[in-house]
């Protein structure tokens, strides 16, 4: 770290500390030297014998030679010391001995001065010189680290308190306790000298309690003197030293914030930033030359020569200032504030120390503005070029874009970065958070097997870190997302072994028990005591409904309705949806003991003062009732009056409404069209009304309708759904139904934008990450497809059969190509078993996995599948002369001559595939075996008369 050393010496020396720049401890402010004063001329000496040689040393005194000075008074001073002297030169040895020490004093030869001057403050206490004599005495004891320096700047302020040398004595004495550590004492006299009628004196003593307050660690009581500065003197108007103290009350402001005293730093920090550097040069330099020209102010001028100086050699200062004001803001929770003083000069920022932190604080400002474009644009503009490895602002700072990505829904954006920083940055501070974020955001993106490494890596890498519970946690529910039920046990009970009293201990005792039910159901009997276990321990709490809710679904399934029925009646209304759940299984009960009118009954008071999607599903199963129960019209009736009720809600009970109505309207012969035109009229009406999540439904309802009868219109239909659906507008149904016919009609960025946001909403990931597998797919993207599409079999994804078929047939293509044929030929008999997939699909599929059974070698697997495509599947001819030729080819392989020629005498001799390759090279194949195109007729069999 670059070092700020501030020098405020104002004349001969002292020892300038170092101030490390924003973190180092504080400096040791010098102490000023006193200019020495001759106590009295040589001509005022009476009787002085060797007149010339006084005279000489006093001249060259007088021009500035103090070496020929000292020399000619410690010669004539050892005359008078010589025992043979004139005793009456006894008296003179007192001037001689002042005129000696001060001309040392002045060549800071403190060593040789001392002596001289205890010298003459023994022998001469009534002296003319004492008091001058025995300031200098206590300053060069203090000076040169002498023990008796206290007492002696003591005993001087004590016999001189109004001396011309009171305010030096005290200052040496403050600055003697600040090296003793004695901070108190040495602030607090400090502050008295700062009430110094003189206003240089005044300043500098408030200097010296800045910087003694700062270094003792009193931050509230520097803060408060720069603060009291700063108001009463906000323009430097009484300062000299302006630059001096602006350091100094930057150090302050800054240490001030580093100890979470953010109030008090930004009052400092905020007025400092009105003076920048540039302009603070200018105005010091103002000051500096309205200084009277005398040469008493001549150590000002060097002093604030130094302050100039050293400002100069201080990295980036105004970008530490901004961004230490910026932290401030952000510390009180002002990031509105942070953000304006920090975005529009983070782009042109220089290169310097703070460039980075103060990306990072922007950013984080973003982040709690949720100004997510805004924050990838900060990062962004200052991650090119970070050093390798990552410094930790950077690891900040990626962490932060890489939340803002997720924000965005660009999940595959912000797991590149995590992935980086985990490859970048595994031994940072932070290299834990980016785990565990990257685990989550696999899964959000539907790729929860590969969430499971970055969540395991807690087990080994980071055993102590504070996210080990919540990795813990969540590696069980990514297990149990992928169907691993005992693997994610065993990750839940490592939980709480480890935490017995942690945060997610409650939330793993319930997702344990919970993995124990399966569909309703305890087929191991373990799931009941489980639950029991857990309603024991934890009797309060966000679980109790849910596991009140699961425990009597056990119930009901093992035949104990009542036990079952209890349990369910004792949900709230303040449960919220597992509420609507309860109510609807006890209606759902009645319906399962026959009993109609009585589910009925339970169905009607749920919702009789209810809202919410549990209405939605009350009124399907009153339409359904009325079904069973032979009253169509009654049904209808329900269902409309349903959707007139609850078709805006959201939610994907409302959906049901309408799948119901739909279903009601196939099974009672209707055509479909007059069903279609009243949901077009329901939609664009809810539209031009501002119910956007009903005219979604009965968009995607009227596509459904118009499907079997002109599916050109019912896409058209289904895009103009998927132009108002998102997250906050539709289930996940529509919206994964939505992006599949934004993605067959082509429009491949915005079916891609709305399998991202379906990922990031946890939402249909399976279907979201096959389309995302398909659309990579169709670019030629081959590995990015094969992982969508093993991501999307790993979330189990519900998809239509066309768009089953269309995946494997995809996956099959890839498997092959890329030399696994025998996966690609698993892909293609799971393709053939798919219900409803077409003729023309299906003799593709036979073609490709003739195909490929050919080219692993089992010709004799291979045949079946051609003769099924030009036995079955003649409407598509070129499938059919292909599957002729390559069936040849396969007879051949199986060295069966006969079956081969047959089989090429087939295809040349129909009329309808004279146009394909495969034709005329089977009629030459025919040649080159020895064989005509068209056999001879048999011959006739001989009778026997």
């Amino acid at each position: 770290m670059k070092q700020l050393r501030l020098s405020l010496g104002l004349a001969l020396g002292g020892t300038a500390c170092s101030l490390q720049w924003l973190y180092a401890a504080p400096a040791l402010l010098p102490a000023s030297s006193p200019t020495p004063v001759p106590p009295l001329s040589s001509t005022a000496l009476p009787g002085l014998g060797p007149e010339e040689e006084i005279a000489a040393a006093d001249t060259a005194r007088v021009s500035g030679n103090l070496p020929a000075a000292e020399q000619g008074y410690r010669k004539v001073l050892a005359e008078f010391d010589d025992p043979a002297a004139d005793p009456d030169t006894a008296p003179r040895r007192e001037g001689l001995l002042a005129l000696l020490a001060s001309v040392q004093i002045a060549q800071r030869e403190y060593d040789a001065a001392l002596p001289n001057l205890s010298r003459y403050v023994a022998a001469y206490p009534q002296g003319g010189s004492f008091e001058e004599l025995l300031f200098w005495k206590g300053f060069v004891e203090f000076k040169l680290g002498r023990p008796e320096a206290e007492a002696t700047l003591r005993d001087f302020v004590k016999r001189f308190p109004q001396g011309t040398r009171i305010f030096e004595a005290r200052r040496s004495l403050g600055e003697l306790w600040r090296q003793q550590k004695k901070y108190k004492e040495a602030a607090d006299l400090f502050a008295a000298l700062a009430q110094d009628d003189d206003p240089h004196r005044a300043e500098e003593a408030r200097l010296l309690e800045l910087s003694t307050r700062t270094e003792m660690g009193d931050e509230a009581g520097a803060g408060d003197l720069a603060a009291r500065v700063l108001a009463a003197d906000p323009d430097f108007t009484q300062t000299d030293r302006a630059v001096a103290f602006d350091l100094l009350a930057f150090r302050v402001g800054a240490a001030l914030l580093d100890h979470g005293q953010a109030h008090p730093a930004l009052a400092i920090l905020r007025r400092l930033a009105l003076w920048p550097r540039d302009r603070l040069i200018v105005m010091q330099q103002t000051r500096r030359a309205a200084l009277p020209d005398d040469p008493s102010f001549q150590p000002l001028r060097a002093a604030i020569d130094a302050d100039l100086q050293e400002l100069g050699t201080v990295p980036d200062y105004d970008g530490a200032l901004r961004l230490r004001a910026a932290r401030a803001y952000l510390t009180l929770g002002r990031s509105r504030e942070a953000a304006l003083l920090l975005a529009e000069t983070l782009p042109s920022w220089p290169e310097g120390p703070s460039r980075l932190p103060a990306a990072v604080t922007l950013a984080e400002a973003y982040r709690d503005l949720s100004r997510w474009d805004d924050l990838v644009t900060a990062a962004t503009s200052v991650e090119t070029g970070l050093a390798d490895p990552l410094p930790p602002a950077a690891v900040e700072l990626e962490l932060l874009h890489a939340e803002a990505n997720q924000q965005q829904g660009n999940l595959p954006a912000a797991i590149a970065l995590l992935q980086r920083l985990r490859h970048d940055a595994p031994k940072d501070a932070e290299a834990d958070r980016a785990a565990f974020l990257l685990g989550y955001d696999q899964m959000l993106a539907g790729r929860t097997a590969d969430a499971l490494d970055p969540l395991a890596s807690y087990e080994t890498d980071f055993p102590q870190s504070p996210l080990r519970e919540d990795a813990l946690y969540w590696k069980g529910m990514a297990l149990a997302a992928l169907q691993k039920p005992d693997e994610a046990r065993t990750a839940w009970a490592r939980q709480l072994e480890l935490f017995p009293v942690g945060r997610l201990h409650a939330d793993a005792a319930f997702q344990k028990a919970r993995s124990l039910v399966v569909h309703g159901k305890d087929p191991d009997g373990k799931a009941v005591p489980a639950l029991e276990s857990f309603l024991h321990d934890f009797p309060s709490g966000p679980h109790l409904a849910e596991g009140r809710l699961l425990l009597a679904d056990c119930r009901l399934a093992t035949g104990n309705i009542d036990q079952g029925l209890t349990l369910l009646a004792q949900l709230a209304p303040t449960d919220g949806p597992l509420y609507d759940r309860a109510a609807l299984r006890i209606g759902a009960v009645y319906e399962s003991r026959g009993d109609g009118a009585k589910a009925e009954a339970q169905y009607r008071a749920f919702i009789e003062n209810r809202t919410g999607a549990g209405v939605a599903a009350a009124l399907t199963r009153i339409a359904a009732i009325e079904r069973r129960n032979g009253r169509e019209e009654g049904a209808r009736t329900v269902y409309w009056d349903a959707i007139g009720r609850c078709g805006n809600d959201p939610g994907p009970e409302g959906d049901a409404l309408f799948t119901g109505l739909l279903a009601l309207e196939r099974d009672s012969g209707d055509d479909g069209k007059s069903l279609a035109n009243r949901l077009d009229a329901l939609s664009l009406d809810a539209q031009a009304q501002g119910k956007i999540p009903l005219a979604i439904r009965a968009a995607w309802a009227e596509s459904k309708a118009w499907a079997p009868l002109d599916p050109a219109h019912a896409r058209e239909v289904l895009l103009r759904a998927a132009a108002l659906a998102n997250a906050e507008t539709a289930s996940g149904t529509i919206r994964a139904d939505c992006a599949e016919g934004e993605r067959e009609a082509g429009h491949a960025d915005e079916a891609r934008q709305a399998y991202q946001d379906l990922l990031v909403s946890g939402i249909e990931t399976g279907r979201a990450q096959a389309g995302l597998g398909l659309l990579a797919w169709k670019e030629g993207k081959n590995d990015e497809a094969l992982a969508d599409f093993a991501q999307a079999q790993d979330a189990g994804a519900a998809l239509t059969p066309a768009t089953r078929a269309e995946i494997l047939d995809a996956r099959a293509g890839l498997l092959l190509a890329a030399g696994r044929t025998a996966e690609a030929i698993a892909e293609w008999e799971k393709l053939l078993k798919v219900p409803g997939i077409g003729g023309e699909r299906a003799a593709r599929t036979l073609t490709q996995l003739g195909d490929a059974y050919l080219k692993a070698g089992d010709p004799g697997k291979a045949v079946p599948c051609y003769q099924r495509v030009y036995l079955m599947y003649g409407r598509w001819p070129d499938c059919v002369a292909r599957a002729y030729w390559q069936s040849g080819q396969a007879f051949e392989q199986l060295t069966r001559r006969d079956e081969a020629v047959a089989t090429y005498r087939e295809l040349v001799g129909r009329p309808d595939l004279a146009t394909f390759d495969e034709t005329g090279k089977a009629r030459q194949r025919l040649a080159e075996l020895g064989a005509v195109a068209t056999p001879p007729p048999p011959t006739p069999a001989k009778t026997n008369l």
